[in-house]
């Protein structure tokens, strides 16, 4: 078994019309660091972030472990 770490970042994006101000993003990887750069590349790929100026938002991050099996 190995540990990884698991990020997710909730972000509240006041510059979006309200049905779509909340977006979410996950990412894991072998260190806090490679996680948390995951789930920020997962974040503004998301359909309404995509291409966007933004200017301000509320971030919460919430960090995590993950165990998984070794692969054969």
């Amino acid at each position: 078994m190995k540990t990884l770490k698991s990020v997710t970042l909730e972000g509240t994006f006041m510059e979006l019309p309200a049905a779509h101000a909340y977006q979410q993003g996950r990412g894991t990887g072998t260190t806090l660091k490679a996680a948390f750069a995951a789930a920020g590349r997962d974040l503004f790929k998301q359909k309404w972030l995509r291409g966007r100026r933004i200017s301000a938002f509320k971030l919460t991050v919430s960090v995590g472990n993950v165990q998984v099996e070794d692969g054969v």
